[in-house]
């Protein structure tokens, strides 16, 4: 299945996990103008972090926090959950594990902003340096890449495949290691294959 490039994409492969898993609990970190959150299909409950308060006050279900003040009170279990919020590689790496704690056996994470264009998006107010987080989760998971809509790329973890969670140092990575390295990280996963 290929998804039309006209719409949202992340929305669409969301709904499509969702029902090829027979999930309907997800969680959005980083609910920003709600693009993907509104997105998403009705019969999924549906829960946002987002530090913006317009964001939050438009939404009953999204709780206006830091991501970390979301973890510390969470008791919820998720089956997918985006991470889109700070894209800091830190951050980023806290708000995974934090994911995977109250992920289910068969859960899914999606991970934003691993693919930057140039140098320059390389900044935090782009895509920052998650994709150094990226490279180094790739060294240590299986992990899989969708790409789409102008080259956005969504980094894609399963839990069943990979049970439980490894520590590592972040490893200092170039922007130009990344680029000349991209297709060990970043690749194409056609929706024909298995999700």
């Amino acid at each position: 299945m290929k998804f039309n490039t006209e719409h949202y994409y992340r929305g669409m492969l969301i709904n499509f996990l969702c029902k090829k898993h027979s999930f309907n609990r997800y969680l959005e970190l980083g609910v920003d103008i709600g693009l993907t959150y509104n997105q998403i299909d009705e019969y999924i409950s549906k829960t946002g972090v987002d530090m913006n308060p317009n964001i939050a006050k438009n939404y009953t279900s999204v709780q206006c926090c830091d991501t970390d003040t979301f973890f510390e009170t969470n008791t919820k279990q998720f089956d997918i959950v985006l991470i889109d919020a700070c894209h800091e590689k830190h951050q980023i790496h806290k708000d995974f594990e934090n994911s995977f704690r109250c992920l289910s056996d068969d859960g899914i994470i999606l991970i934003h902003d691993i693919n930057p264009p140039d140098e320059k998006s390389t900044e935090l107010t782009g895509f920052g340096n998650s994709f150094e987080w990226w490279v180094n989760m790739c060294e240590h998971y299986n992990l899989s890449t969708y790409v789409d809509f102008n080259n956005d790329a969504l980094g894609i973890f399963y839990k069943n495949i990979n049970p439980s969670l490894r520590s590592f140092i972040n490893k200092e990575i170039s922007y130009v290691y990344f680029h000349n390295n991209r297709n060990r990280y970043i690749y194409n996963l056609e929706m024909d294959d298995p999700l």
